[in-house]
Parts: structure tokens; sequence; C-alpha cells
């Protein structure tokens, strides 16, 4: 019980202490955000320190050096010979034109030219898709890639 009154001491001491520094001056991103008046719906105010933004700052830049994650694709086509490329090509218009709302991947791994459709970050999305893609396309499955990231604002 003193052990749990001691952690709630700290607790509050924190909070008061929190709600009597000063705020950022510079405030950015998700913070300025935040704290923007919207009619009717009240005011939000941020106490923090500076370094918690700061943080939030590096964060958003060192996560933006990664371009790729672990996930999914499906792979529509893969052909060798000498008109894969060609084949390829078509394969790749003939999905575009159907289905224009997934990023589309031509790629040559010698001697192979495959297609792959798609950023899935887990199995089950890639899944969904398959599906429907499988109608049009007979030969396609779902295959482990590095995936695309979408920027962080």
């Amino acid at each position: 019980m003193k052990i749990f009154l001691s952690w709630f001491g700290v607790f509050i001491t924190t909070l008061v202490f929190a709600q009597n520094s000063e705020t950022s001056s510079h405030q950015v991103n998700i913070f300025s955000t935040l704290m923007q008046p919207f009619p009717q719906q009240g005011k939000v105010s941020i106490h923090q320190d500076k370094s918690i933004e700061q943080l939030m700052l590096r964060y958003v830049a060192y996560r933006n050096t990664f371009t790729q994650l672990s996930g999914y694709r499906i792979r529509i086509f893969s052909a060798s010979g000498s008109s894969a490329r060609t084949r390829a090509y078509a394969e790749r218009d003939r999905f575009a034109s159907l289905y224009p709302r997934y990023p589309i991947y031509l790629e040559y791994e010698a001697p192979n030219f495959k297609v792959y459709i798609g950023d899935f970050r887990n199995r089950h999305e890639a899944f969904r898709v398959f599906k429907q893609v499988s109608v049009d396309f007979k030969n396609a499955f779902i295959v482990p890639a590095n995936i695309n990231l979408p920027k962080i604002d």
C-alpha cells in the first residue's frame, strides 16, 4: 500500500509540474495540428518538454530513411525466352487496364521476366486481392517480398 501511495504521489506531482511548464513556441506536425481550435469542439493544450517534439521529429526523419519493409506481392507473370520481355510488358499493361489502383513492378532476374503487383503488409491483404486477380490471371500467386511504404508526412 505504501508503494502504491508513493507512486501515486509521484504521478500527481508530475502532472502538477507538467501543467505549469512552459509550452514550446515551435510546435510542428501533429502537435500543431492538435492545438488548432475547431469550432464547437473545444481546444487542446499540449504541455510537454521540448525534447519530446525533437524525438518525434528525429523518429519521422529516421522512419523516412526506410523505404521498404517485409511484406507480400502477387506475381502475375513469369517467363523466359526471346519473347518474354514483350509478353511481360503486355501482361503489365493488361493488368494496369483492369486494376489501375495497384502498383505494378516489372523485374528481370536472369533469365526470367517477372511482373508483381501490390504492396501488402500481410498475407491476408494479399489474399483478398489475389482472389480478385486470379480470375483474370490464372498463374498468379502470392510471394514474400520487400514492399514499398507510404511516406510519413
